[in-house]
């Protein structure tokens, strides 16, 4: 139950944020079969060139990435403005961050950040602030409000148990209410879950605005303790339906990377890992196998993200990089 508590305030400052959202409608169409195995791939080789710093090159990837799709993972739009602001390429700038209004940018959320700043005076800003209304009119129409208020109350549900085991003060005693009364809970949610993506896909970004919810959802299920991880049959059950909400857009490759891992890292003791994010001193052989998997799912490469780690606190530029905390 140790895991569940390092689990309980990782998202609770962004869980406020997407509160203040408050959809009215959906109308964005889904289509259940469109494959964003290449969005991951161009994704990942625009981040292979920014590893190498070179920013202006991998702008026209980012550009073939996002134009055949029509949602986007805002992580990305961002990522995409901050390289083309880098590189001194304000057009592209504009264009990536118009991209980020439509997949669910908030004006008043960027206008603070200094990334932003060089393109507030440029004379475009004006129109670009003009055009946001559209362009925040067309994400909201994508959002199911009725869903994203089940998944809200979900999660702060999951949130409200988990804290139960505040109160218990051994190893011990933590095992127990995770195996007696969180696991219960969770079962239900579980189930719940299973149900929401059966009838309208997993809720995640593209469905919902955030992905934050039903992944913190998954993951506290994942991580009740290493008994229940290894005789849990709910998670093996929906693992292939994540995957396949992967291939969809409809669930974040990072998210799903960031599940899987607590099953697997509880399910056995913390010795094993699948996607390298919450263990960073990996063997040569690990690295090695890590880094198939993360490619088979259209992650960047470990050699890739530490590089990109370095060029973020040398630039300033976000790469949104997945760690447990």
């Amino acid at each position: 139950m140790k895991f569940i508590l390092s689990l309980i305030f990782l998202y609770s400052i962004h869980a406020f944020s997407q509160n203040a959202m408050n959809p009215t409608g959906s109308s964005f169409s889904r289509k259940a079969n469109i494959d964003y195995t290449n969005y991951y791939d161009q994704i990942r080789k625009a981040e292979d060139l920014v590893a190498k710093q070179e920013f202006a090159k991998a702008l026209p990837v980012y550009q073939s990435a996002f134009d055949p799709y029509g949602f986007l993972f805002l992580k990305d739009c961002k990522t995409a403005t901050q390289v083309a602001i880098h590189a001194g390429e304000l057009e592209p700038a504009f264009y990536f961050l118009k991209l980020g209004f439509r997949n669910g940018l908030e004006l008043k959320s960027v206008q603070k950040e200094k990334w932003l700043a060089s393109l507030q005076k440029h004379p475009s800003w004006k129109s670009t602030v003009e055009e946001y209304p559209e362009l925040r009119a067309a994400y909201l129409s994508r959002i199911n409000p009725e869903v994203r208020d089940t998944v809200r109350k979900m999660f702060r549900k999951d949130q409200r148990k988990a804290m139960g085991a505040l109160f218990t003060f051994t190893s011990a005693a933590q095992d127990k209410y995770a195996e007696k009364k969180f696991a219960p809970h969770s079962e239900k949610q579980m189930a719940k879950l299973l149900g929401i993506i059966k009838a309208h896909g997993y809720p995640g970004e593209q469905l919902i605005g955030t992905e934050i919810w039903a992944s913190v959802i998954l993951s506290h299920h994942n991580s009740i303790t290493e008994k229940y991880a290894q005789s849990d049959s709910l998670y093996p059950y929906i693992r292939p339906k994540l995957l396949d909400a992967v291939k969809k857009g409809q669930m974040n490759p990072n998210e799903f990377a960031f599940v899987d891992d607590w099953f697997v890292a509880v399910g056995s003791g913390r010795k094993d890992n699948a996607y390298g994010i919450l263990q960073n001193d990996v063997t040569q052989a690990e690295t090695i196998k890590i880094n198939k998997s993360r490619k088979e799912l259209g992650l960047r490469s470990l050699e890739t993200q530490f590089k990109l780690s370095s060029i973020q606190q040398l630039t300033g530029i976000q790469f949104y990089i997945k760690r447990a905390r």
